[in-house]
């Protein structure tokens, strides 16, 4: 760069005086969103998968064919969570998807509530919460029908009996969640295998929290098969459950 100060010339280097062109201000915009969008992408590929559910076992809440996001490193869950998580059974290993009704110091009392449409027994659960007093009728607007009381194990779900328990109790179908032990159902209760059949699955077999459920079709999900890839086809990402 010459400037010219009377009849001398001066030559001056942009390197030695720190002068520089200023920065466009919408490559450095453009910059800025290409990093947040690699760090957003970076953060979803290790954090989070994208999983299908797969039958009716979760119905009305959750379709088959329906796509969640879950988190793969939860650690802390608590009652109304969905979850995926791995069992084995005779040598067969499953990887399903269930909703958290009782988490460790919990306990659960399934009672005969009355008769369906065709005469069958029906049953209603109470939980009495670790550290509460009683129990508690759960409210589960979320389930497709009243459960069937046949459809409960009493083998599996008959557990430790609280010193408080009284002689009504004890005949009722009744279950204390261990720590480190969570107690899961379908939403669909009359249609799933869970707990009520397998008793309750370790935190430590839990691979997924849910934290998303897309509307099939909607742009959001397409947006996300583009980045994560169909469960289907990702060798990574099986179907579950």
């Amino acid at each position: 760069m010459a400037k010219k100060k009377g009849a001398e010339t001066v030559f001056t280097d942009r390197k030695l005086t720190g002068e520089r062109d200023e920065d466009n201000p919408y490559v450095t915009c453009a910059l800025y969103f290409l990093v947040a969008l690699m760090s957003l992408l970076l953060i979803l590929v290790v954090f989070v998968a994208m999983c299908e559910v797969n039958g009716t076992s979760m119905r009305d809440s959750y379709q088959h064919g329906d796509n969640i996001l879950m988190y793969r490193f939860a650690k802390s869950f608590k009652h109304g969570d969905v979850i995926v998580f791995d069992i084995e059974e005779a040598g067969e290993k499953d990887r399903l998807i269930k909703r958290v009704v009782g988490i460790g110091g919990d306990e659960l009392v399934f009672v005969k509530s009355g008769k369906n449409a065709e005469g069958k027994d029906t049953a209603i659960m109470y939980r009495k919460d670790a550290g509460a007093d009683s129990f508690v009728a759960v409210d589960e607007d979320y389930i497709l029908e009243s459960m069937l009381y046949e459809k409960l194990n009493v083998d599996k779900l008959k557990g430790k009996i609280a010193e408080n328990t009284t002689a009504e109790e004890l005949n009722r179908c009744k279950i204390q969640v261990d720590q480190g032990f969570l107690f899961v159902m379908g939403d669909n209760r009359n249609d799933s295998k869970d707990s009520r059949v397998f008793g309750a699955v370790t935190e430590a077999s839990v691979v997924g929290k849910e934290i998303f459920h897309f509307t099939q079709g909607s742009l959001l999900e397409k947006i996300m098969l583009l980045i994560f890839g169909s469960p289907k086809q990702a060798s990574l990402l099986p179907i579950y459950l």
